[in-house]
């Protein structure tokens, strides 16, 4: 049986799941800064997903 990597970043199939998890958040988040006028919640989960995608673009294209 092959055998995985270990450590951060080991598989990419967990990026779009990482996302999708995160999604339904951000989107509560601005629903809610929509009401409040505030955007401090939104900013770091969107880049929060920024960068998990990123790193899942980056992961890929080295295999």
């Amino acid at each position: 049986m092959p055998t995985r990597p270990s450590g951060a970043g080991a598989t990419t199939s967990s990026a779009p799941v990482a996302t999708a998890a995160l999604a339904p958040f951000v989107a509560f988040e601005l629903l809610r800064a929509l009401h409040t006028h505030s955007i401090a919640l939104v900013v770091p989960d969107a880049l929060i997903i920024v960068l998990v995608l990123r790193e899942s673009f980056t992961l890929r294209a080295q295999r």
